[in-house]
């Protein structure tokens, strides 16, 4: 096996790893935050915590 990967290998990783960050960045850049990471959904945990919170601050 040779020490250093070929030109061919190298654009083709190159051209892999642009397809994946469309895959997983749909609808955002790559050198943006994800958008689906600020709107994800709450956790039963999260969810359970804001409610006594909301319940707290009516007493």
């Amino acid at each position: 096996m040779p020490n250093e990967p070929s030109p061919e290998s190298i654009a083709r990783a190159a051209r892999l790893r642009k397809q994946i960050d469309q895959l997983t960045n749909t609808g955002a850049p790559s050198d943006q935050p994800k958008a689906r990471e600020e709107k994800r959904p709450m956790s039963p945990r999260e969810f359970i915590e804001r409610k006594m919170r909301e319940l707290d601050g009516k007493k």
